[in-house]
């Protein structure tokens, strides 16, 4: 005969079922449950008041080794696994450890990778051979394998290193584009004589980024783009024609700019830009 299962309403009576469940080790004085107003059936009336256990609640639980963590009440007493997850994860750390020593956990291996030796294995970074050691390898716990996707540790300590370098070189990056200067450009084809003004607060980068879009066949101007695509990026030329701090304002910019393509208007140029 099953053995009876009743319903948790007090927070005395969980913490009675946790216990039992986790055989005393975890401490619950931390626990309370939020007070709720009666239960309302479907017609809007009031049935009976709430119970004071609150199945889906996150509440805080004291583990005696790794301290306080939270999780919801029902996870705790009825789903598997429960409890402190550092516990698990150093108890799972200890059994993969010693099936490692009894020789039951197996090497990960890539399909498209050579069959190393035996007692050896293939980084995927580097493609040394070394000693399947957990000083070159590290065990991965969900897949319960020595050689965690086949890296040796030296390659993942390299690939930590790039990453703070490529962060520190984004900082460098944001404080270089503080200091470009602003100001007004002009792109010459030197076999057409067709001219294209541009304003930017950042020069250096805007004129990369033309070169950049007209490299890629994918440059806004269309006009400009087939005459690249016609004769070469060597008969592209790119000049400053005016300067300006970089905390210059954009209307200010914008007026220059103006100014600039109606001064190359009266002087004949041929142009690129649209004019409005």
């Amino acid at each position: 005969m099953s053995k009876s299962f009743k319903h948790l309403k007090t927070r005395e009576a969980f913490i009675e079922r946790a216990n039992e469940r986790h055989n005393n080790k975890y401490d619950y004085s931390k626990v309370k449950f939020d007070k709720r107003g009666p239960l309302i059936s479907y017609n809007g009336k009031r049935t009976r008041k709430a119970p004071e256990y609150n199945r889906d609640q996150k509440i805080t639980i004291t583990c005696p080794v790794h301290g306080d963590f939270i999780q919801t009440a029902r996870k705790h007493i009825e789903k598997d696994p429960s409890g402190c997850k550092k516990c698990a994860a150093e108890q799972t750390g200890k059994i993969l450890k010693q099936k490692w020593k009894n020789g039951e956990l197996q090497a990960y291996q890539r399909k498209d990778q050579p069959k190393p030796k035996d007692g050896m294995q293939i980084c995927m970074r580097c493609e040394k051979e070394l000693p399947l050691t957990t000083e070159h390898f590290r065990i991965d716990n969900q897949k319960k394998t020595l050689g965690f996707g086949s890296t040796c540790k030296n390659c993942i300590n390299k690939k930590a290193r790039s990453e703070e370098e490529r962060e520190k070189q984004r900082i460098r990056d944001r404080l270089r584009a503080k200091n470009l200067p602003a100001g007004i450009y002009r792109a010459t084809n030197i076999i057409t004589g067709c001219v294209y003004i541009g304003k930017s607060i950042r020069l250096p980068d805007r004129i990369q980024h033309h070169k950049t879009c007209l490299i890629m066949n994918k440059h806004k101007n269309p006009r400009m783009q087939a005459d690249y695509n016609l004769h070469g990026k060597e008969h592209m030329i790119y000049e400053v024609i005016e300067e300006h701090p970089c905390d210059t304002p954009s209307e200010i910019l914008y007026e220059r700019e103006r100014e600039q393509i109606i001064d190359h208007i009266r002087k004949g140029y041929n142009l690129y830009n649209r004019i409005n």
